[in-house]
């Protein structure tokens, strides 16, 4: 029978983030799943998980597949091309976001592209049912014909991970800066009820990523999966990603705090109205504060997600995110600059108008500036977002942390000690990651001055 094997390649070594990402993503996970209760013998491997990188000899199979996000794009056609040296006869496959919308770069590198879902395909492809070249996958409908993930195929995937999994695919949305719609589409495919409980009454660990890009998007839909979720009567820990609309229904955030939702992931993306009107995100100033106070309300902690560098960005959108962050008490915050990746109308367009600073595709990772911001340089823009993130996680604030931990500790205060401490934990690794990004990207910083 034959083996194959799927892999996730790294990021660029300079995107030390990446190094703390140990969720695999899950295309080739149900992939595996797929052709593996289909007989074959089939392997996941993910280049972070595993901690270093693949050589020929990790590579025993007949087929292998590569799935690739824009910033993995050139570490997976390095790992296709290795393969293809060795064993010429020997078919490759590339799917994933950056195949789907660069099909004719990734065929450069592999006997099949598989565009979009391959759920349905799969099968087809594997046993030449299709002729070398691009296919065109179709969306699934039938969400519940996919089969749970089969972790045990990921190589290296420990027990004590966090478990990700995903209750639905597609966004109602159409932000201009993400791939999400294209790629999934705007209709919001759901699996039913019964399959998210029974895949939940199935997981052995608590701590559970719904990848969901809004989990919260079918509100009637959330309600009934939370009520189902409480009533397993199992101790879980999840982090999802949602919009601050779901602020607008508080008992459905109470319900998450008493599922077990301990922290979630807002896309804020800015605190310039006019920003998000240009992302065409639907949501204003006043949304975002309620959605922090509401999410505190239940204590959910709350990791803000921002954007800077759009056209309509200053310098002094820096200062001002900072100080709303700290001001409005979010908890964790990730700063990226504004990415143009292959599938979004902001591609397209800082292409057309040559703001691209290159198409080096494994700095397209929303750590690095790629393009010509409009009022400032990409230098600024690159400092800029560092000093953010040394801004909010200080080395003054994690003192100040500390003595008030110990403040809480001796008048026996432990409601307030423990979320300082997760605190704690998290400026210190804050902090870390971005002197460590500093010293990996010295080279680059340079580069783009230039």
């Amino acid at each position: 029978m034959k083996k194959i094997i799927f892999v996730e390649p790294r990021g660029a070594r300079s995107n030390v983030f990446a190094k703390y990402m140990m969720l695999p993503l899950l295309g080739p996970v149900y992939l595996a799943t797929i052709l593996n209760k289909n007989g074959y013998v089939t392997e996941v491997i993910n280049e972070n998980i595993l901690g270093r990188d693949l050589t020929i000899k990790d590579l025993n199979c007949d087929i292998l597949c590569i799935s690739i996000i824009t910033s993995t794009a050139q570490r997976g056609y390095e790992i296709a091309d290795m393969f293809k040296e060795s064993y010429p006869e020997k078919t490759i496959i590339i799917g994933g976001i950056h195949a789907s919308f660069m099909p004719e770069e990734s065929i450069q590198h592999a006997d099949y592209v598989a565009t979009f879902e391959g759920e349905e395909r799969i099968l087809d492809i594997i046993e030449g049912r299709k002729e070398k070249g691009i296919i065109q996958c179709n969306r699934i409908e039938d969400m519940d014909s996919i089969p749970f993930p089969d972790f045990s195929l990921v190589k290296g995937f420990n027990k004590k991970f966090i478990q990700p999994v995903m209750f639905s695919r597609g966004c109602p949305f159409n932000c201009s800066f993400c791939t999400v719609t294209r790629m999934f589409g705007r209709r919001y495919r759901v699996h039913s009820d019964a399959y998210v409980l029974n895949l939940l009454k199935n997981i052995p660990n608590s701590d559970i990523f719904v990848y969901d890009d809004n989990f919260a998007a079918d509100i009637k839909r959330t309600d009934r999966i939370l009520d189902g979720i409480i009533a397993l009567n199992k101790k879980f820990e999840f982090s999802a990603q949602v919009r601050t609309d779901i602020a607008k229904h508080p008992h459905i955030v109470k319900k998450m705090s008493e599922a077990g939702f301990h922290r979630v992931y807002i896309g804020i993306e800015s605190i310039n109205e006019r920003s998000l009107k240009g992302f065409q995100k639907r949501q204003d100033i006043d949304d975002i504060k309620r959605a922090i106070n509401v999410f505190h309300k239940f204590d959910i902690k709350v990791h803000g997600m921002f954007i800077f560098g759009t056209d309509e960005d200053t310098p002094e959108i820096f200062d001002s995110t900072v100080g709303f962050c700290k001001d409005e008490g979010i908890d964790t915050v990730q700063y990226l600059a504004l990415t143009p990746l292959p599938g979004t109308p902001v591609f397209d367009e800082f292409r057309r108008e040559r703001r691209l600073l290159h198409e080096d595709w494994q700095y397209y990772d929303g750590q690095h500036v790629v393009f010509k911001p409009k009022n400032m340089t990409p230098e600024e823009l690159q400092r800029g977002i560092i000093d953010s993130y040394k801004s909010f996680y200080s080395y003054l604030e994690l003192i100040d942390d500390i003595l008030m931990t110990g403040f809480d500790f001796f008048f026996n205060l432990p409601s307030r000690i423990f979320p300082k401490i997760d605190r704690i934990k998290h400026r210190i690794m804050g902090r870390y990651i971005v002197n460590r990004w500093l010293s990996f990207n010295r080279e680059y910083l340079s580069r783009i001055k230039s």
